[in-house]
């Protein structure tokens, strides 16, 4: 009799990552926040296992992080909206796998940044770091395997800007006469830190 050897289960590879404002966009080196709201970034790429893609055709054997380079644990870091955030799985999405015979598929997911999510670029208190963008694939088949890790970096930019409250009415005064003193209130709606007496 002949002895037939099993075949050992072949590493997905993430071919390629780009970070991008729009659906499967061009990769940004950049990120400019939006005031007292959220930025859409999706991260998508290529990804491919020879044993075919249905290996990898799962959204849940995706990991997508990203997080300001610098804080400890990096990607295992805790989920913290001013330097660390989690790709939900349901909001990968996944194309291109076609069946049998096909290795290859395109992978997509987002997360909304904070406006107030760490600045990173040129005179920012990070200044000296960037944001990464953590990916790995493990496939499906028994022992499954992971792939290695891909990155990509990007700047989030400063955003200097803050809402005033209210109106300030000074009422009806004589000639010479001083108003009552008025009030408002300064609210941070950016991601540095800004001085109203300035």
């Amino acid at each position: 009799f002949s002895r037939v050897q099993a075949q050992a289960n072949a590493t997905p590879v993430i071919n390629s990552v780009a970070t991008a404002i729009t659906p499967l966009g061009s990769d940004e080196a950049s990120i400019v926040p939006t005031e007292n709201g959220t930025t859409r970034v999706y991260i998508h790429g290529t990804a491919s296992d020879t044993d075919g893609c249905e290996n990898i055709d799962t959204a849940a054997n995706y990991t997508i992080k990203l997080y300001r380079t610098d804080i400890p644990g990096g990607p295992a870091a805790a989920a913290d909206n001013n330097n660390k955030y989690d790709v939900s799985v349901y909001t990968i999405g996944l194309t291109g796998c076609t069946g049998p015979g096909d290795n290859n598929l395109v992978y997509q997911g987002y997360a909304d940044l904070q406006y107030y999510a760490d600045a990173t670029d040129a005179g920012s208190p990070n200044a000296a770091t960037d944001w990464t963008v953590y990916v790995t694939v493990t496939d499906e088949a028994a022992p499954p395997a992971t792939s290695a890790v891909y990155y990509d970096v990007f700047e989030m930019n400063s955003l200097l800007a803050f809402d005033i409250s209210g109106p300030i009415s000074y009422g009806t005064l004589d000639l010479g006469a001083d108003s009552a003193q008025q009030t408002v209130i300064f609210t941070n709606t950016g991601n540095r830190a800004s001085d109203a007496d300035q």
